[in-house]
């Protein structure tokens, strides 16, 4: 129930003692079902808001009912045999009270009170008593046909008739976003904060910590306000660098309102007393998942010690109807059923930390779970009052640095580092153990078959990435688990180049090889794989250096696969820096590496750097043959290679002067690597089509296009990863657009390119536009005449260095 005084006449509604924040379409969508049903209730996990949520809708819902709202707050009824009474006490229904009403007479005392009566009953807090409810429900709406019920409950009634409303917690804005300053959560955590804290403002300079304070609590509305509690004596930066730790800093809250909302922990207790043995110890196993997981994944994790496998579905499906889990991001996006990811579950973060504080205690003494967990903030002085004033300037740390969405970026800031071991007890290091052979599994089926079902299984490890990396932590903590982590991090070879995630492979390669055995193979394989990577991030020097070290060990050992791999990396270092004779050299020992592997990707990857070099050498007709010998060795199912493979092919068409073919070619890769989520690819493929709308002279295309290549080179890798070709058709393009369009004009169509959205870029560039909505100023540059054509690109070795393309942040 909602905070307000204990001494409101009993059945009326609680008065509102804090202003009720935002939830407009939430309102609208319950007042509706009110009309058509006559039994709603309002589910979600606690603390989400549901029962001001009821409240406020019934309010304005109030003037079709002319016996009113009445309200009845059930969470200190523990015997559903109490139910009856506490609905004819709260009506004050006449003569139920009496000594001698039993409960029968007090059912027929309370049906024949409301049978004259058209009224709105919101029965709050039924989840502890779902069956009484749904059965006393459905009796009074057939007794009562003037009565509507709205209810409140973690977990839908089933009751005949039963319209359910799914309230979520409120959405959390990204600290970029124009609207972030306005958005529900900020502006619930200002109001509640003044009211807390006297003079305290949300500022540009401290929206960010409010918002990571607000997604630390997973947006939930009881969370948001217990901690602006807070911020009485500590200030708002040191809650959000300590807010990791929400149950302990949460456990000072309200005096008013009942006792399961006047802490956070007591909250997400209320909700575990309500769950069966089977279902808390699924909630405590699920724990160790950090992002959203799968049927299959939670019964290879979670199942077994107590836990039969049959047990699992039965267990998920009741814990989302009780709101600890909620459907994850699948959804229908019109694939066929077949073809469609399984469906995912997650969980808030905050009950994800409850369970693993289950996990973690399982098989502790008596007494030790119930007792209350020490404040983490215990000995940190406040701030004076006087310098209170948040500044917006802190250390993030490494562990929110690495949570950021572009975790590639924040992984590579984090610096090797020894890792000492975590004390797990028995039960925890079990799942923990079952987590980490789940996605090695993943991981090794990806490398092994890379080129079977790639779109899925790409696409299932990337949604996956979370836990990919909860098993990375997992298994370097796990005394005994290093070699797993060492076959994780290599077996994703092919995953960290179509994420682009180059940086955070670089960085779980560079924690695995400290475990590595001095000349081994494993060793061999760490080193060609951060080798290869570090070769596309432009770090060639590290790189080379890497490959041949590894490719030196490999045969030692005769590991024809990490000598591949090497040789494979000192390929595309050499052909890239222009030593085109020890690239060659490197090639042939890659191929026969490759071959004896019986590796078909990699040779076909060969194939792409040999184009690339034959493209930058002015050979379009050998660039051609390259691009198809790769494509003749992939089978159809293979996507990431074969796209690079036909944009090359595109280039040597265009180059060779045969347009009308080069197009539907670049398309087609541009198509694939999209559909494939490869975020470099994309970025290669849009690159390309503007390379050849410059050589059409569509140069709004041509301008258009490479503004939007640039957000996802940022996020990835250097422009091109270094390949001095596209460098040079870059810089071939962006002179001749500049020349005919004027530089206010290409700069203006580059940024709008560069806004538009991955997904909005990808649609026009197949489309074949050249019209982006981009208005024509009124003074535009002269007519276009002959431009001068793109031409060939200047031999290997001879053009100025790309760095960033034309200084893409402006003109330059």
């Amino acid at each position: 129930m909602a905070p307000g005084t204990p001494y409101r006449t009993p059945g009326t509604l609680p008065p509102q003692t804090s202003g009720f924040v935002g939830r407009g379409a939430e309102l609208g969508r319950v007042r509706g079902l009110l009309r058509r049903s006559r039994l709603v209730t309002v589910t979600g996990p606690g603390g989400v808001g549901k029962t001001r949520l009821a409240i406020h809708a019934a309010d304005q819902a109030a003037d079709a009912f002319p016996d009113g709202v009445r309200f009845i707050e059930l969470s200190a009824v523990r015997d559903p045999g109490l139910l009856v009474h506490t609905l004819a006490a709260g009506l004050t229904v006449a003569g139920a009270a009496s000594p001698e009403a039993d409960q029968g007479s007090q059912l027929d005392r309370l049906l024949a009170f409301l049978r004259e009566r058209e009224l709105l009953l919101i029965l709050d807090t039924c989840e502890h008593l779902v069956d009484g409810c749904a059965a006393l429900a459905d009796t009074m709406l057939r007794e009562a046909p003037g009565v509507t019920i709205l209810a409140t409950s973690r977990q839908p009634l089933d009751a005949p008739g039963e319209a359910t409303f799914q309230l979520h917690p409120l959405p959390v804005p990204a600290p970029d976003s124009g609207e972030a300053g306005t958005a529900d959560a900020v502006e619930l955590f200002a109001q509640r904060a003044a009211a807390a804290a006297p003079g305290f403002t949300v500022t540009p300079e401290n929206l960010g910590d409010v918002i990571m304070v607000c997604r630390r609590l997973d947006g939930i509305p009881l969370a948001i306000e217990l901690a602006t509690v807070r911020l009485r004596a500590l200030p708002l930066h040191q809650m959000a660098e300590r807010i990791d730790d929400r149950l302990r800093l949460l456990t000072g809250g309200r005096r008013s309102g009942t006792p399961r909302h006047q802490t956070l922990r007591a909250a997400v207790e209320w909700s575990y007393s309500l769950c069966t043995p089977a279902e808390q110890l699924l909630w405590a196993r699920l724990s160790v998942f950090a992002g959203d997981f799968d049927i299959a994944a939670a019964e290879a994790v979670c199942a077994g010690g107590g836990l039969a496998p049959d047990e699992i579905v039965p267990a998920v499906i009741s814990l989302v109807d009780k709101n600890v889990l909620t459907h994850g991001d699948s959804q229908d996006d019109g694939r066929a059923e077949s073809a469609r990811p399984a469906p995912a579950f997650r969980m808030l973060n905050t009950l994800r930390e409850f369970g693993a504080e289950r996990l973690r205690l399982a098989g502790a003494p008596p007494g030790v779970l119930a007792s209350p967990a020490a404040d983490p903030f215990a000995g940190v002085a406040p701030l004076p009052a006087a310098s209170r004033r948040d500044t917006g300037r802190r250390d993030t740390g490494r562990r929110e640095i690495a949570r950021r969405d572009n975790g590639h970026r924040g992984a590579g800031q984090r610096g090797a580092g020894h890792r000492e071991p975590e004390r797990v007890g028995q039960a925890e290091a079990a799942v923990r153990r079952r987590f980490i052979a789940h996605y090695l599994a993943l991981a090794e089926r990806f490398e092994q078959a890379p080129a079977t079902g790639q779109a899925a299984q790409y696409q299932r490890l990337r949604r996956e990435h979370a836990n990919l990396r909860a098993a990375f932590d997992y298994a370097l903590g796990l005394p005994g688990n290093d070699g797993a982590a060492i076959v994780l991090a290599t077996s994703l070879f092919v995953y960290w180049q179509v994420s682009g995630l180059l940086r955070e492979g670089e960085y779980w390669l560079d924690q695995v090889l400290e475990r590595c055995p001095r000349g081994s193979v494993v060793r061999a394989r760490v080193l060609a794989t951060r080798g290869y990577l570090r070769v596309l991030l432009g770090d060639f020097p590290r790189g080379q250096a890497d490959a041949a070290a590894a490719a030196a060990m490999a045969a030692t050992f005769g590991d024809a696969a990490a000598g591949g791999r090497g040789y494979s990396a000192l390929h595309r270092a050499h052909a890239f820096t222009g030593n085109l004779a020890e690239a060659q050299d490197a090639a042939l020992s890659a191929a026969a590496c490759l071959t004896a592997a019986g590796d078909s990707l990699g040779l076909a990857q060969l194939d792409v750097v040999d184009a690339m070099s034959r493209l930058q050498n002015g050979e379009p007709d050998q660039c051609r043959a390259s691009a198809a010998r790769g494509l003749d060795r992939l089978p159809g199912e293979e996507l990431w290679c074969t796209a690079s493979l036909h944009a090359l092919l595109a280039l040597g068409l265009f180059l060779g002067g045969d347009i009308d073919a080069a197009t539907p070619a670049a398309l087609r890769a541009l198509e694939l690597k999209h559909r494939l989520g490869d975020v470099i690819g994309t970025a290669f493929g849009l690159g390309t089509l503007a390379f050849i709308a410059a050589g059409e002279g569509r140069y709004a295309r041509t301008a258009w296009l490479l503004g939007a290549s640039a957000p996802l080179w940022e996020r990835t890798a250097p422009w091109y990863t270094g390949a001095p070709a596209f460098e040079s058709l870059h810089q071939g393009a962006e002179r001749v657009a500049r020349a005919s369009l004027g530089d206010d004009r290409f700069w203006q169509l580059r940024a709008a390119g560069a806004d538009a959205l991955p997904e909005v870029a990808v649609e026009r560039a197949l489309d074949d536009l050249d019209q982006f909505g981009v208005p024509v100023p009124h003074a535009g540059p002269a007519p276009l005449g002959e431009p001068a054509p793109l031409g060939q690109p200047a031999p290997l070795g001879e053009p100025a260095p790309l760095g960033e393309p034309g200084r893409f942040g402006g003109p330059g």
